[in-house]
């Protein structure tokens, strides 16, 4: 579809307008409706994003990926009660869905209250266990001044990255060497 073919090639105007388009004909088309959601929060535009993801899990109540982009909006639309219970309602019926607790950790750590965003981001790692997480989980410990910790995520990242991704591994060791030196020197 068009509107695809534009959003890969970051034209986001174009594919909203022609997610317009087809909306006009087929008003509860989800595929238009979830990309024209995406769009929307990928301008910033949060009361618009959110007023097509609503849209959209009118037509799928049960899909989680609206529903974690509707508590994302929420939140960013000043109605950060509302994405709070909306994310602990996707904790009690999916709590295996990493992705629910890394944007939460998100949205904790948002509002400043790292020690929620920090309990969050460590359920990403225990249900999750791959290079990235262990990459992102250390750079929010790094930032958040826990630097023992953040070495050790960083060196699970370092042994388990693939070989072939050799420009993040060497920003990681470049990483890891500073975050080392910087702990030996306090």
């Amino acid at each position: 579809r068009l509107s695809e073919i534009y959003f890969e090639a970051q034209r986001y105007e174009d594919a909203y307008e022609a997610n317009l388009i087809i909306l006009s004909q087929e008003p509860r088309y989800f595929n238009a409706l979830f990309m024209s959601g995406i769009i929307m929060k990928i301008m910033k535009k949060w009361p618009k994003a959110l007023d097509y993801f609503e849209r959209t899990i009118r037509i799928e109540p049960e899909n989680i990926s609206v529903q974690l982009q509707r508590a994302y909006c929420l939140g960013l639309s000043g109605k950060a009660d509302e994405a709070l219970d909306l994310y602990t309602k996707l904790k009690q019926n999916f709590p295996e869905d990493f992705r629910i607790y890394q944007d939460l950790g998100v949205f904790y750590d948002s509002l400043g209250k790292h020690d929620l965003a920090r309990e969050n981001f460590r359920q990403v790692v225990e249900l999750n266990p791959v290079p990235l997480t262990y990459f992102n989980f250390a750079i929010f410990l790094e930032k958040i001044g826990d630097l023992k910790d953040a070495i050790h995520f960083l060196g699970l990242y370092l042994d388990n990255v693939p070989d072939n991704d050799s420009i993040k591994k060497n920003r990681a060791e470049k990483l890891y060497l500073e975050w080392q030196s910087r702990v030996k020197s306090n």
